[in-house]
């Protein structure tokens, strides 16, 4: 059977996008998800192995002692795939990691108010991009906004399981957000 590594700086099972990738990717792989305990309740899933490393240390030793052991799993367990979440780490495990193929999953762009770091931030994930060999993305706005080849990447967007088939009446309106609150300015796109 071949084997899949996820890469995530977020717990396991916070992210519904990557629970349910990995649960999917256990049928036909050796799962194996890194990530770092947050501290949050651990969610179970079997077949799945979960390794969880310490995050209530300082950033350069959680940092440096996540590359390490990215690198020690990859080397003694030879897997097929890596999917690598993007994080700040991600450019890193790029360059380095050796597998027959990496995968980068890029779920947001920068959404800070300056501009300038905006373009740095978007800038620097192009060019972590470049270092995988496949890119999902979860639209094709962003992928446009990134610059991201269209020959290298591929959407993935967000998805869910059902909850409820049943009909409804829809005599009110009710919205939903989906995304980070952080920098987004929510309150002026209720006003419109």
């Amino acid at each position: 059977m071949k084997k899949i590594l996820f890469i995530s700086p977020q717990q396991f099972g916070y992210l519904s996008d990557h629970y349910y990738l990995s649960q999917y990717a256990k049928e036909n792989y050796e799962t194996t998800f890194i990530c770092f305990d947050k501290g949050f309740e651990k969610i179970n899933a079997q077949g799945i192995n979960l390794i969880y490393l310490n995050f209530s240390v300082g950033k350069l030793k959680r940092s440096l002692d996540f590359v390490k052991k990215v690198f020690s799993l990859c080397e003694e367990k030879k897997f097929d795939v890596v999917f690598c979440v993007d994080s700040k780490l991600s450019m890193l495990l790029g360059i380095f990691i050796k597998v027959p193929l990496k995968i980068l999953d890029i779920r947001t762009g920068s959404v800070s108010n300056n501009l300038l770091k905006n373009y740095v931030l978007n800038f620097l994930t192009k060019t972590t991009s470049l270092f995988f060999d496949k890119t999902s993305i979860i639209s094709e706005s962003l992928r446009e906004r990134l610059g991201i080849s269209k020959l290298k990447s591929f959407i993935l967007p967000l998805g869910a399981e059902s909850l409820d088939d049943s009909i409804k009446e829809y005599n009110k309106l009710h919205l939903i957000y989906v995304g980070s609150l952080n920098g987004r300015s929510i309150e002026k796109t209720i006003d419109g």
